[in-house]
């Protein structure tokens, strides 16, 4: 179990070596990417998250708690080194936060594992318990869609006469069931897969506690586990955290409490060393939480240090350039069903900033989906002057099908490059709705299921089409068949 230890030992552990020369330990970086201190002077950094906005507030500002025994603290973090004091912790030891995704029944309230206890702030920092039971909580996760039921999902290191340790699954009444139980080691970590090669299982660190290989592996909805990577690199795998913006190579990033470094694992299972030089098993109160890590809206890698007292942030350095696109052009609302065959057309605007002839068109992506070409002519995209200008603009198309889309995605972001390598992308608002969900049929009756996934109406020609659809299947289930 995670053992917590007194400040002392972090002198004996350090000798002269103070708090203060510990925060200001050089990180090392993989080759085009660079490393700096976002927030300093904190005791124990252990949980971080940022703000959707949506009714909560705050939109793109850091979260983060600082665990330390009876006077725990969130602070938030608008800008670099600049932590504004936020909400007490409702009880010691605040371990982790997350945001809901959007459209999420958990609503927008920021949700929190502390020890013993699972509950929310909203926007003001007043604090609402939720957990009917006392679990020693540590990470979380929410589900991203209805495949895990859109549930949060926890770590609990306490399970009492079972010589294990489990995963719990909490609904938004505060209920709870074990959703995993009687695991093989100590767990950690909590991420879901992003889609794509990754696929949407729940990831989880397991640890080296109890003298076995630590590992990451996968949980399905049913709770069953399936190894995916063991190394004899890992030490004390920690925190999970996928990259799907394309800077960090879409790849699962794996703090190791034991050795201090941050590990790189492709799809593949394939495992380098990332990043070195933090000071995870240095924290004060040997917490393994205290080495959590989370991707920003702006791409970058945040990562806790609790033995540093500090965040740092790592940036990748390719130049990349932020375009204006439009998905469907000339529709503001940009409706699209994820369910549906067909493809989506998008613009990428020309400017003065940018020629759209320089586009390397085979580069580009639309939430994971390459853009389509044109019969066989090897031709992709169409240029023309959308938005009337002056500028050449260039319009692609996607396959709907081929997006990796998730119930609560409100936007898709497009990425590529340019012919000189630059980084290209852009990002545009999207409003998923659904189609038929089900179709079955009880004797005479048949029963069609729509399915709407956001608070947006189909437009009434999509409608219209659905159902056509719906009673062209319903004449050939209803079709008279010969004696």
């Amino acid at each position: 179990m995670r053992k917590r230890v007194s400040l002392l030992l972090i002198v004996s552990l350090a000798a002269f070596l103070s708090l203060a020369q510990l925060a200001q330990a050089e990180i090392t970086v993989g080759s085009g990417y660079n490393a700096e201190a976002y927030v300093t002077g904190l005791q124990n950094p252990s949980g971080l998250a940022f703000s959707p906005g949506r009714s909560f507030g705050y939109e793109g500002e850091l979260f983060v708690t600082d665990s330390r025994p009876s006077s725990g603290h969130i602070y938030r973090v608008p800008s670099i080194d600049n932590k504004i004091s936020w909400a007490p912790a409702a009880t010691n030891e605040p371990e982790d936060i997350e945001f809901a995704p959007t459209g999420s029944p958990f609503g927008d309230d920021l949700y929190a594992s502390l020890a013993y206890r699972v509950g929310k702030y909203d926007s003001s920092g007043t604090w609402q318990q939720i957990s009917s039971t006392n679990p020693f909580g540590w990470d979380m996760a929410f589900a991203p869609d209805e495949r895990y039921r859109n549930n949060l999902f926890q770590t609990d290191g306490w399970e009492p006469g079972s010589g294990g340790e489990r995963i719990l699954e909490w609904k938004p009444d505060g209920t709870s069931t074990v959703f995993a139980s009687n695991l093989p080691e100590e767990t950690n970590g909590l991420a879901f897969g992003p889609g794509g090669d990754w696929g949407t299982d729940l990831f989880v660190a397991f640890s080296s506690s109890r003298g076995s290989t630590p590992a990451i592996r996968t949980v399905n909805p049913d709770g069953q586990l399936s190894d995916f990577v063991t190394s004899t690199q890992f030490g004390q795998t920690s925190q999970l955290a996928f990259d799907t913006s394309g800077k960090f190579n879409n790849n699962l990033y794996v703090t190791d409490f034991e050795n201090d470094v941050i590990f790189e694992v492709d799809p593949n299972g394939n495992v380098s060393t990332f990043a070195s030089g933090f000071s995870f098993s240095q924290t004060p109160y040997h917490n393994s939480s205290s080495a959590d890590l989370v991707f920003g809206p702006d791409g970058a890698l945040y990562i806790c240090d609790g033995g540093a007292g500090t965040v740092w942030k790592v940036s990748s350095t390719t130049v990349s350039f932020e375009a204006i696109i439009d998905i469907k052009p000339g529709n503001s609302n940009n409706p699209l069903n994820p369910r549906a065959n067909g493809v989506v057309p998008v613009a990428i605007f020309g400017s003065d900033q940018l020629d759209v002839t320089n586009v390397d068109q085979a580069s580009l992506l639309l939430a994971g989906a390459a853009a389509k070409e044109k019969g066989n002519s090897g031709k992709i995209g169409i240029f023309r002057d959308v938005n009337q200008d002056g500028w050449e603009d260039i319009v692609l198309h996607f396959v709907i099908d081929d997006m990796d889309l998730t119930d609560y995605d409100s936007g898709a972001t497009l990425t590529g490059l340019l012919l000189d390598g630059t980084e290209i992308f852009g990002t545009d608002n999207i409003a998923l709705v659904g189609a038929i969900d089900q179709l079955e049929s009880f004797g005479d009756t048949i029963c069609i299921d729509f399915m709407t996934t956001a608070s947006v109406n189909p437009e009434p020609a999509s409608l219209s089409l659905l159902l056509i659809s719906g009673l062209t299947l319903i004449r050939r289930r209803t079709k008279k068949i010969p004696d």
